[in-house]
């Protein structure tokens, strides 16, 4: 998974990425934590890569088996906070 974010705030920062992936029980099984540090204004990509362990297989019947809870932070504010749907297949 690749993230993109955009530094405008005109100083340097150092931001925190938070991936969680999520069963359909609710519980989390996975977790990824990036720090990035950005220069005054710029682009910058956090690639991310997550590995289950026993990842359910995916079904017709069951196509939405995960979510993904993605969080990023610059000091202790929250920029971004999002649950989106994934979909995993083998």
């Amino acid at each position: 998974m690749s993230i993109s974010l955009n530094n405008t705030t005109g100083i340097p920062q150092t931001c925190n990425v938070i991936t969680e992936i999520i069963d359909p029980l609710g519980s989390v099984v996975g977790r990824m934590v990036d720090e990035e540090c950005f220069s005054k204004e710029g682009l910058s990509v956090i690639h991310q890569k997550l590995s289950l362990n026993k990842p359910q297989l995916w079904d017709v019947h069951k196509p939405q088996l995960y979510r993904q809870s993605l969080q990023s932070f610059i000091r202790v504010k929250s920029l971004i906070s999002i649950l989106l749907p994934s979909v995993f297949a083998p």
